[in-house]
């Protein structure tokens, strides 16, 4: 057996290695993917297809957690990574909003959804057809617009069919990844310019991710894992968002290091 799923004690949780650590870690592993791909490598695109695998399972885990309370971490940390953008870019055209100022809007509003529009099918569909209208507009303001919302939406739908396993909300689970999938993929297509075997293995990663996460449950690993690997993977799921920010300062750092280094070679 690879994890058991009974209750865990608080006083022991921070010593064990949960298998939202392990979900944490890998796609803190993608993150590093595509924005190596990002910076390094802008004109090969096969990082960025790769990449992918990292968006579904952060706003997955966002919809899915119980906790509503939004960390002003995250929020601090948002402005912060939003402001290097505009620096970055120069302009506001091509600026957006940080991904970590998208995910604390969508814990924010969960609460009002899971009280107001969740009991109701009806709703649920309104809900869903809403944010895909608005996905073009959104994207442009912040990272993964709409598209992030409905992926949460798919979290939330997973934790009510794990307290409540019936035929409506596993059907309800099926169609909200239906839905989220097949928006990602477009949205994901159209930004970055995806063509023949990319859109095919875009569509394979977001099929095999949301497998994965159909079976996610939150349960302590039971592998023997050296001392070293679990540390680093308890570090990874505690502070995954904080890494996700460094990591993209210090990639900015680095690509600006070589922009200024090309250009004293040039001259």
């Amino acid at each position: 057996m690879i994890a058991r799923a009974q209750p865990m004690a608080a006083s022991g949780l921070r010593q064990q290695v949960t298998t939202t650590d392990l979900l944490k870690a890998a796609a803190l592993v993608f993150v590093f993917v595509d924005h190596w791909g990002h910076y390094f490598a802008p004109d090969e695109i096969w990082w960025r297809v790769v990449g992918r695998a990292s968006l579904p399972v952060w706003f997955f885990l966002i919809g899915f957690a119980r906790s509503r309370t939004t960390a002003w971490t995250w929020i601090g940390l948002g402005v912060a990574l939003s402001l290097l953008d505009l620096w970055r870019e120069g302009s506001f055209a091509g600026a957006q909003l940080s991904i970590l100022l998208n995910f604390a809007a969508i814990l924010l509003a969960l609460p009002a959804i899971e009280r107001h529009v969740w009991p109701q099918s009806s709703r649920i569909i309104l809900l869903v057809g809403v944010l895909a209208l608005l996905s073009p507009y959104a994207n442009q303001i912040v990272e993964y617009g709409t598209e992030g919302w409905l992926l949460a939406l798919v979290g939330l739908a997973h934790r009510h069919w794990l307290d409540a396993p019936d035929r409506g909300t596993l059907t309800l689970r099926i169609t909200l990844a239906l839905a989220a999938g097949l928006l990602f993929i477009l949205v994901e297509t159209q930004d970055y310019g995806f063509e023949g075997m990319e859109i095919v293995a875009l569509v394979a990663i977001v099929a095999g991710v949301s497998l994965l996460l159909f079976g996610f449950r939150r349960a302590t690993l039971e592998w023997p894992l050296p001392a070293p690997v679990a540390t680093l993977l308890r570090f990874c799921g505690r502070h995954s968002l904080t890494i996700y920010a460094a990591q993209i300062v210090v990639f900015t750092a680095l690509a600006a290091l070589l922009i200024d280094a090309s250009d004293d070679g040039d001259e």
